[in-house]
């Protein structure tokens, strides 16, 4: 049975505002030690980001409107600018004189807005050194928070990573194309912080509450730079303070910010701790997305009762009565003093809910029933369950399948059972006895457990695929195994070997999850694994996909998105989920019929008294897009719709077929597979050369750097594709306009049989 961790949650935020200024932060990187090398990420950063370093302006007094009301603010204009806190740039015809009045039916651009459903559009301009930094803080981003960036198509308000002097940003969704500026010298930790400012978050000592935490050092501020040093409170401004002050904010100022030769301008009350350090998000900055972007980031919660001592939880999608609208199956074991029983609840027709704060809409169950309990014998050592709805005997009613898995002195076993023909009330006909799932290794310290149902041979059978994870001496591996071919009575034929998932899985797993669905619309199933990461009572609700389950082994075949080892492989299904999650899964279900499967994420927090929450992550699905070459109007395709390797890409006519449809698979570092829709194969630069000219086909996928490639954004709505291990792009050859023409790989020359439109399938 799995201890609650007496971790607590430190409830601090960031200063934060819901009423965002429409404004640009332009950073110089200034400070008191030498700026780390693009790729290092600096533990502390030392003084203040600056818009520009050196310089000083005439200072001014402006109004600025928000959100909120109108703003009086202090700032230095610079080069046409208003430069308001040091960093914060805004155009001067967004700021008027105090007291200024504007003519009937004229409006200004004012606050800055959140992005809608926390989706960020972004592009990283080709000159860009490094493009590592971004790509690693983006990662950071969504593998911490519940935002999402997504390459930018034809959004007409998106973020665009370039280089250019300082590191800057703007504060908020500003409407259009917004650039967050990069120099050599800005490090990953920079890159983090600017994204800070583009999804809306401010500077820390500019809290309301700030002297009670921080001292200001005011004699030791250069001449000039007080104004910098205001709060919300001080500029009028009702900034939102939510929790306690956080002095590990990687979006705190450094001790000697505007400090004259280096002196100390901020000194902290509590002795020995840290401000201004660059290393990442603090657990309150995660929290301050989830306050900004509430409604993205946040769950609902699943009233009633959930026991005492949760020892694992799951969820399925399902259709139980007339309505034509899902259902939702969520359950849990409970374990008081060593006797477990499992319970089941029914939310009831999910359906699209719109939040009135403008922070999107989800989709929630209408209603629920009560619990339910499931009979019979659990063992007195549950380490893990789930749960998976299908229908088994063939009679048109899913029947219910529950997994525990049994731990008694370390010898961990798992077990199944079926609840048969669940009724349009939810009630289970009968109950199966307890069956022994043979297959799969089991280990010793068993997380979590959970299970799927799937054709996956496609002989007409459901299979069922178990998957388990165990953690020996902090070492965790989630392993899976598939029960062939479940008889019309639940037995199972025979088992495929044992599989472990590739790649990260964190350090202290609670629970795990899976599901199986066609995440790349290729036809072939996938299986999608959900697990929860506690390091230090900070969960995170984390996911992959494993592409296209063999049908004869049960094995992933074309690896994992990610495919890497670090935590950024990983997606992000929430925020931070609380402290002592006991029980986890993840369900595939398409909510709004587009195409695009959506995830449901649901786990139980034990703080106090065990709750559930839930909550549904839309479009999750690898997104489809034809290639169309700018120079002849046809499109990226392979060679007779070929499944086999070595099948060459050229172009052709447009014609709607599944060869000239790819799927973009985000690698850790940056880069794509490019997945052709109907092989599922990878595009592939021939035995890696790195010549004019070498061949590009499609390959089995095996993860190497000719099979990654770059999209280049150059800015008129046209992208080139480079290969990540030769630098090299795409190239229609010798310009032709003819189907069939060849599609080589070329030394970058930005010419038009180079470029290509990407639209959306």
């Amino acid at each position: 049975m799995k201890t609650p961790k007496k971790s607590p949650f430190r409830a601090t935020l960031t200063a934060a505002s819901l009423g965002m200024l429409a404004v640009t932060t332009q950073a110089g990187c200034d400070g008191a030690v030498e700026a780390p090398r693009a790729e290092e990420t600096p533990s502390t950063f030392g003084g203040a980001e600056r818009a520009y370093p050196g310089r000083t302006g005439v200072a001014r007094t402006g109004m600025l409107r928000t959100e909120r009301g109108e703003l009086q603010v202090d700032y230095e204009e610079i080069d046409g600018n208003a430069v308001i806190d040091g960093d914060i740039v805004m155009p001067l015809h967004l700021l008027s004189e105090p007291g200024e009045r504007h003519a009937s039916g004229t409006a200004r651009a004012y606050a800055s807005t959140r992005w809608p459903n926390g989706v960020v559009p972004y592009v990283i301009d080709s000159g860009l050194s490094s493009p590592s930094r971004v790509t690693d803080a983006i990662a950071h981003w969504t593998t911490k928070t519940n935002i999402k960036f997504v390459p930018r198509t034809a959004e007409t308000a998106y973020v665009k990573f370039v280089s250019g002097s300082g590191c800057s940003s703007s504060v908020g969704r500003t409407g259009g194309a917004q650039s967050i500026t990069l120099e050599s010298g800005c490090s990953t930790g920079n890159a983090i912080h600017e994204i800070g400012h583009a999804l809306g978050v401010w500077h820390e000592q500019m809290r309301g509450d700030r002297d009670n935490y921080v001292t200001i050092n005011w004699n030791n501020i250069q001449s000039g730079y007080s104004h910098n040093f205001q709060t919300y409170t001080a500029s009028g401004y009702d900034g939102m303070d939510v929790g306690a002050y956080d002095y590990g904010s990687i979006m705190h100022y450094g001790r000697t910010a505007f400090g004259i030769n280096g002196a100390e301008t901020i000194t902290p009350r509590t002795s020995g701790v840290t401000i201004g350090q660059r290393d990442g998000l603090s657990s309150t900055d995660i929290e301050t997305i989830r306050t900004i972007y509430d409604g993205v980031t946040e769950f609902s919660n699943v009233s009633g009762w959930w026991g005492t001592a949760n020892a694992g939880g799951g969820v399925a999608i399902t259709q139980l009565d007339g309505d034509s609208r899902p259902d939702m199956i969520v359950f849990h074991v409970d374990d008081p003093s060593e006797g477990n029983n499992g319970y089941y609840r029914i939310g009831w027709n999910i359906d699209l809910v719109t939040y009135s704060n403008g922070a999107g809409s989800k989709y929630r169950p209408t209603s629920w029933s009560g619990f339910m309990s499931i009979g019979g014998w659990w063992g007195k050592y549950t380490s893990g369950a789930g749960i998976a709805v299908g229908d088994i005997n063939g009679n048109g009613r899913p029947d219910l399948v529950v997994v525990h898995v049994d731990n008694p002195d370390g010898a961990d076993s798992t077990h199944y059972r079926i609840g048969w023909d669940l009724t349009a009330s939810g009630t289970v006909s009968s109950w199966s006895g307890p069956y022994g799932f043979a297959g799969g290794f089991h280990g010793s310290r068993t997380q979590g457990a959970d299970v799927a149902l799937h054709d996956i041979n496609g002989n007409g059978r459901p299979d069922l695929v178990v998957g388990t994870v165990d953690d020996a001496s902090g070492e965790n591996t989630i392993y899976y195994a598939v029960g062939w071919d479940l008889s019309t009575s639940g037995g199972i034929s025979s088992y495929s070997g044992t599989h472990a998932k590739s790649g990260w899985v964190g350090s202290v797993t609670s629970d795990m999850g899976l599901d199986i669905a066609d995440m790349d619309g290729n036809g072939r199933p996938d299986l999608v694994i959900s697990w929860v990461d506690a390091p230090s009572g900070d969960d995170a609700h984390v996911y992959q996909v494993g592409y296209d389950l063999s049908a004869s082994t049960g094995a992933v075949s074309s690896g994992w998105s990610g495919s890497g080892s670090s935590v950024t492989t990983a997606r992000t299904l929430n925020a931070r989920l609380g402290e002592s999650t006991h029980g986890a899964d993840v369900a595939v279900h398409d909510f709004n019929n587009d195409g695009s499967k959506d995830l449901v994420s649901f786990h139980i927090d034990h703080v106090n008294d065990n709750t559930g929450y839930l909550s549904v992550l839309m479009d999750q699905s690898d997104k489809l897009y034809s290639f169309t070459a700018k120079h002849s109007g046809k499109s990226m395709d392979i060679l007779n719709a070929a499944t086999n390797d070595q099948a060459w890409l050229h172009q052709w006519s447009w014609g709607n077929g599944d060869n000239q449809k790819f799927s973009l698979r985000a690698t850790p570092d940056g880069y794509y597979f490019i997945v052709p829709r109907h092989s599922g194969k990878c595009l592939d630069v021939e035995a890696s050369s790195m010549g004019d000219g070498a061949t590009v086909y499609q390959w089995s996928w095996n993860g190497n750097d000719n099979q990654k490639f770059s999209l280049v954004n150059h800015g008129d709505g046209y992208y080139s594709l480079k290969a990540k291990h030769s630098g090299k792009c795409l190239d229609v050859f010798a310009f032709s306009q003819e189907d069939g023409g060849h599609i080589l790989q070329w030394t970058c020359n930005g010419y038009d049989n180079q470029k290509f439109t990407m639209t959306r399938r």
